[in-house]
């Protein structure tokens, strides 16, 4: 019975990450200007944006401290990126457990991240809760 119920989540989860895939338009602030950049541009970029905003979860309360605002605005991209997934945290969950392409995009990513200045970190925390403040 678990191993169904497994098989049954995981095929949801796929099912919903592929359909929202092809349709996924997502926008997020770009910090050297107010411009608005398109943050989905093909299936393969749903694990990488995912894995893009999971990386700055973890180091932007290092950087800018625990913020509400930063918090929420991670979960609405959750959510806004995984709309037609009925929960999105466990998929991300499940991702995160499961699937090695995405954890080889968290460690690509955390990598990637260490190289770049706290500044440029900083600001795309900041640029994370503007986003999250705008409907």
């Amino acid at each position: 019975m678990n191993q169904l119920i497994k098989t049954a989540c995981i095929s949801t989860v796929l099912l919903g990450l592929s359909v929202f895939a092809n349709a996924a338009q997502d926008a997020h602030s770009n910090h050297n200007n107010d411009d608005v950049v398109d943050v989905s541009s093909d299936i393969g970029s749903l694990k990488e944006d995912l894995a893009y905003a999971q990386v700055f979860s973890e180091i932007c309360p290092k950087l800018i401290g625990n913020n509400k605002n930063f918090d929420q605005a991670y979960k609405r991209y959750i959510d806004v990126k995984l709309k037609d997934v009925s929960n999105p945290q466990l998929a991300v969950q499940f991702l995160n457990e499961e699937d090695t392409d995405y954890k080889n995009l968290l460690q690509q990513f955390r990598q990637n991240v260490s190289t770049a200045s706290s500044e440029e970190n900083r600001a795309v925390c900041l640029d994370m809760i503007e986003w999250g403040k705008k409907k």
